[in-house]
């Protein structure tokens, strides 16, 4: 396959640490079928588009909207390429899987409710570039 035992396979973005530390937690924790709740708390007040959006969107989005591969004539490579779909308002429209937006990540499971909310604080804030 060509990916070696790297999860998740290339062309997908390796896990951020911050991802890798909830999952090694779990693990210490017995890898017991619960919910979430003090090692994942949702934090939608200190969202900044270089520590938690732009990491979300080279994992979620990169694959197939980056410079090298701009499925649907969309570039979401850096902060720039990000705004022109925040400013367009289909950024938002397309992680909720509203209607008149192709869904995304395309053929996936919408993201979950913590990620999407951070997106939605950080665009209400202004989407500012910090």
């Amino acid at each position: 396959n060509g990916g070696g035992d790297q999860m998740p396979p290339p062309p997908n973005a390796p896990l951020t640490s911050g991802q890798l530390n909830i999952i090694r937690q779990w693990i210490l924790q017995g890898s017991q079928n619960t919910t979430c709740t003090h090692i994942c708390s949702c934090d939608t007040v200190n969202v900044s588009f270089a520590s938690v959006i732009y990491p979300a969107v080279q994992t979620f989005c990169l694959g197939c909207h980056s410079s090298g591969s701009v499925q649907g004539g969309v570039n979401l490579t850096g902060y720039a390429n990000v705004m022109v779909y925040v400013n367009n308002g289909t950024l938002m429209k397309s992680i909720k899987h509203e209607n008149g937006v192709v869904a995304m990540p395309y053929n996936a499971s919408k993201l979950n409710d913590c990620t999407i909310s951070k997106f939605q604080s950080w665009v209400n804030a202004g989407a500012p570039n910090n």
